[in-house]
């Protein structure tokens, strides 16, 4: 029998690597199975995927322990002269710590060598990609969607207890943005993680999807390619093709020292997301004679829209949903390179472009052809080090522990950038922002108004002489007499609507042809009973958004023996990621930009110079019969707009009026039109804006470096705003090891979240406003404040230009009356105005402009999320396991950046609902308790029981009686808890696995979304929040 004490470990090292930061260990030990000693020496082999990954005899104490090892299929086997081969099958997950028992039988016993299937585990493993090979989904997202904890919803992947947002996808230890990864056969395993988290993980508060890039523990190349079609079975052309190629560019003893892997994928869709009903739409006869005749008189005369006059004949049924198909493009390539047997070098830059047209409910009977267009494009670039400064075993297997306090010490470093790129836009204007309204051209023609005087007037003429004039006609002004119609074909519907207008009236003029259901150029014709879009309607803005995120991450992984022994080794982690993030977008109201435009035109004409007339005199010095006058002409009022657009048309456009020139846009050419002829401020257009940017110049395009508020203050032609530009970081400190048979991971994650952008001192007011110790008089009278009143609680009046009584106090939210008694809401300092309307006591009633001096830095939040997991064997064959996790996820840009313009334009916008640039975290508290138990060969069943808290969730508050006016915006107010029961059944079979759960969840809420208070507000009762 052999005696020698052996501890080697033979690693076939050989690319590409998984990340240090994702290694597992096997831990384990061999006795006699009848007499239950150890078995010192015993033969111990490690096979992952059929390669020999390991190799090493046990110690003194019959233990043996595997490490830094990958995820993946493990095939463990044990060997002992005069005993029986035990094999056994299993899956590795990543950080994970796996104890196995191995007791070997004597080969005196009649027996067959035997083999412990690995099907069934206490562990659940993650999809692997020889599972994701033969998968019947077409995608990660559908293969995923099948894991109990996960819900999908129009298309969308979320945590049964969480909402939509608060789910992260993370790939090889970095977080993503962009569309997910289509390809399958570059994908190692992916997983649900939602309890039991390492503290490596953060920022988010639901869960995350988890997927690594394939390993290839192989110096030899590897082809694959897949097709998917669903063409030759449904109407919905579901298609999808992949090739993966990983080729060893260079071998060295045995070990590939540089690889290259590159994976590509094409995908077309005509409909990715088929209804479960019928669908429907109108015939092609039918819109082509809605085109020819677009409006058809009812029983009573009255002329309408032909668009409203169906029957049974006007529709036909489809078999997919019309102009919804979605193309994706994707493609990797990666190339790893080890320069020796301790450092590697990675880098992987990919490109993936997709294109989809929207589908839209109440575009699909009539207007499909004008479903939204969406295309973006995502690049992004990884690199990678990873090194070994020390190990227990060099690459011979040879034992290189000197008994040290650390028998291990790794590090990985992670850069990473990633960049996604989208539009929206029509799909068949495109980028001819000018054409989405553009119906045809209007002309106009005209003639002068002029009033019959009776009466005796004197008035001094233009040549300063005093004349009486009795029975004259007095000039009032023009008026259109006629209008012509030029229709379009960039909008045939509308233009056909318009054309027939004209065809059957004579149109006077422009409010005229409104009248008569016709349409202008910016105008869509009315929606079918509230619910269908009438053909050639614009739905989409046009809409530009890009998002930037870099990242650096440092991990260091220390193995700690206090005992000097590696099968109780500490593995200790120690890590740190920063992340910045620079999110800019664009929108324009391209369609109605054609109902702007007349509102910006010949504004510098203000009226007539009734002070100076001037009289008709014939040849002879006569007067006849007219009294005229000419334009005042303010220059000062004259837009940008009107300037540049002067400088490209001709003299006959419009008409001319005495000395004024009228411009008319609805009769100019969109060729002849470009956005850079307004300025920002005309786009703008106090608050009633048609436009929308950050990061973006008003024109569209991308700008770099930082825009602070004055930018956008003290610059009227261009009111440039930044991008978004936030960051984020996080350090952790994770300890994990085996105590007996007990597994114990424990941990602590420091999140800290810097949105990096200005927020108002006050959220009640947009101007500094006065506090107690502030005033000290008014009307001259000496201030005793309440007793109940602090120094700094804001003042307000009667009236804030001439205050004459206080009328009540504010300390933040709570609300108090001139006696300092809290009252429930403002409403009772209201009534008391001398207006009607909340009177803050402001500092400089005279100057109500936003400045600098009205915001102040968000303040960062940092944030301790501890992390403790255990599991210990209570038997053989079933555990017991528990989790500890806090968690937080940082506000969604949607709902926390509020740019100047927010509220700049407050008081005008249309729009009273405001981001909250002050909103923290979200955070959720789990407890979670679990047995599991293998239940005869082939099977295991699995209970849980939970409980969750969550608290600062986000949703929809109300800030009344604000000044200069009252808004809605977003706050940190949801709570809920949500108590949980899971029970899932597998059975596993050498062909077939067979999976079933039932889980029961009790959830009490505030909100089950970000906007789900929108009811209570609308009703009146802003802040009221129950479960």
């Amino acid at each position: 029998m052999l005696r020698k004490i052996l501890l080697i470990t033979i690693l076939y090292v050989t690319l590409p690597f998984s990340l240090c930061a994702q290694f597992s260990d096997i831990r384990g030990t061999v006795k006699n199975k009848n007499a239950t000693e150890a078995l010192v020496g015993s033969h111990i082999q490690l096979l992952r995927d059929s390669t020999l990954a390991g190799n090493l005899f046990t110690d003194e104490n019959g233990d043996f322990v595997f490490l830094d090892l990958t995820a993946g299929n493990y095939t463990i086997r044990a060997k002992y002269e005069g005993f029986r081969t035990l094999t056994k099958s299993f899956y590795l997950q990543p950080n994970e710590s796996k104890f196995i028992a191995l007791e070997l039988s004597p080969s005196t016993e009649k027996m067959q060598v035997v083999h412990i299937r690995g099907d069934v585990r206490l562990e659940e493993p993650p999809v692997t990609k020889e599972e994701m090979e033969t998968s019947p989904y077409k995608s990660l997202l559908d293969i995923i969607a099948q894991d109990p904890s996960l819900t999908k919803r129009n298309g969308q992947i979320q945590f049964s207890d969480a909402r939509q947002e608060q789910t992260q996808v993370i790939k090889d230890n970095v977080s993503q943005i962009g569309p997910f990864v289509p390809t399958t056969l570059n994908v190692g395993q992916i997983r649900a993680i939602s309890s039991g988290v390492p503290a490596m993980y953060g920022d988010f508060i639901g869960g995350a999807i988890e997927y690594t890039s394939s390993t290839n523990l192989d110096t030899v190349g590897i082809k694959k390619s897949m097709l998917r079609t669903s063409s030759l079975f449904n109407p919905y052309h579901q298609n999808g093709g992949e090739s993966f190629i990983y080729k060893p560019l260079k071998t060295i003893e045995g070990y590939t020292s540089l690889a290259l892997t590159h994976s590509m994928f094409l995908g077309y869709n005509r409909d990715p997301n088929p209804a479960s009903i019928p669908l429907y739409q109108v015939s092609d006869e039918y819109k082509q004679g809605l085109l020819e005749q677009p409006f058809s008189t009812v029983a009573n005369g009255t002329e309408l829209p032909a668009a409203v006059n169906f029957n049974q004949n006007s529709f036909e049924q489809v078999n997919a949903k019309q102009n919804a198909s979605n193309y994706n493009v994707y493609t990797s390539l990666k190339l790893d390179w080890k320069p020796n047997h301790n450092l590697i070098f990675k880098i992987e830059p990919s490109i993936q472009y997709t294109r989809a047209n929207s589908y839209s409910f109440s575009n699909s009977l009539l207007n499909s052809e004008h479903n939204p267009l969406v295309s973006s494009l995502t690049t992004k670039l990884n690199a990678q080090i990873v090194q070994n400064l020390k190990q227990p075993f060099s690459r011979k297997g040879e034992s290189t522990y000197d008994s040290s306090l650390f028998s291990k010490v790794n590090y990985v470093i992670i850069a990473d950038y990633q960049r996604v790129s989208s539009t929206t836009k029509d799909p068949i204007h495109g980028d001819n922002i000018f054409d989405y309204g553009y119906i045809g051209s209007f002309k106009t023609s005209g003639e002068d108004v002029y009033q019959y005087i009776e009466e005796e007037t004197q008035m001094k003429d233009q040549y300063g002489n005093d004349v009486n004039l009795k029975g004259y006609y007095k000039w009032l002004g023009y008026q259109d007499t006629g209008v012509t119609f030029t229709p379009s074909s960039i909008n045939q519907y509308r233009s056909s609507l318009t054309n027939e207008v004209f065809r059957r009236n004579h149109i006077q003029n422009l409010s005229q042809l409104s009248q008569l259901q016709g349409l202008l150029n910016g105008q869509n014709a009315t929606a079918i009973g509230g619910m269908w879009y009438a053909p050639g309607t614009i739905v989409s803005n046009y809409r530009k958004s890009d998002i930037e995120k870099s990242s650096l991450t440092a991990i260091i992984n220390l193995g700690l023996n206090p005992t000097r022994k590696l099968s109780k080794q500490h593995d200790i982690q120690i890590g740190l990621v920063y992340e910045n993030r620079k999110q800019a977008f664009y929108s324009l109201n391209a369609n109605s930009l054609w109902q702007l435009m007349p509102q910006l035109l010949n504004t510098q004409f203000t009226g007539p110079d009734l002070n100076n007339p001037n009289l008709t005199y014939d040849e002879n010095g006569v007067f006849t019969d007219s009294v005229k006058y000419n334009w005042l002409v303010d220059q000062s009022k004259q837009s940008n707009f009107d300037r540049n657009l002067r400088n490209n048309i001709t003299n006959s456009n419009g008409y001319k009026s005495a000395n004024a020139h009228f411009i008319d846009i609805n009769s100019v050419n969109p060729e002849t039109l470009s956005i850079d002829m307004f300025t920002a401020n005309e786009l703008w257009n106090n608050g009633n804006s048609y436009v929308n940017y950050a990061g973006y110049d008003y024109k569209g395009n991308r700008i770099r470096g930082h825009r602070g508020i004055m930018d956008f203050l003290n610059d009227k032609s261009n009111r440039s705003i930044g991008a978004y530009n936030p960051n984020y970081s996080a350090i952790w400190l994770q300890d994990k090891w085996v105590l007996e048979k007990i597994k114990i991971r424990a941990g602590v994650r420091v999140e800290r979240f810097d949105a990096n952008q200005l927020v108002l001192n006050d959220r009640y007011s947009l101007y500094p406003v006065k506090t107690a110790a502030e005033v000290q008089q008014i009307a001259g009278l000496d201030i005793n404040h309440p007793g109940t009143v602090e120094e700094d609680y804001k003042v307000y009046v009667d009236n804030m230009d001439n205050p004459k009584k206080i009328v009540g106090y504010r300390n933040g939210d709570t609300w108090l009356n001139e006696q300092g008694i809290e009252v429930q809401s403002a409403e009772y300092l209201r009534i008391q105005t001398e207006s009607g309307v909340i009177q803050p006591y402001l500092v400089d009633p005279s100057n109500q402009n936003i400045t600098a001096e009205s915001f102040k830095d968000y303040s960062p939040e940092i944030i301790v999320l501890p992390r403790l997991t255990f599991s210990f064997p209570i038997k053989s064959d079933a555990m017991f396991y528990a989790y500890y996790d806090k968690f937080a996820q940082r506000p969604n840009s949607a709902q926390s950046f509020a740019p100047i313009s927010s509220y700049y334009y407050l008081e005008n916008a249309s729009n009273t609902l405001l981001p909250n640039p002050e909103l923290k975290a979200s955070k959720r508290t789990d407890y979670e308790f679990g047995y599991k138990q293998i239940i005869g060969r082939s099977s295991t069943i699995n209970l849980t029981a939970g409980y969750a808290e969550i608290r600062n969730d986000i949703n929809l508050i109300s800030i009344n009686q604000a000044y200069p006016r009252s808004y809605i915006t977003y706050g940190n107010v949801d709570f809920s808890t949500i108590k949980s029961l899971k029970a899932e059944y597998q059975l596993s079979l050498p062909t077939m696995r067979l999976k079933g759960s039932y889980l029961l969840q009790f959830a009490d809420g505030t909100g089950s979304n970000v906007n789900s208070a929108a009811a209570l507000i609308q009703a009146n009762q802003p802040n009221l929040r129950s479960l």
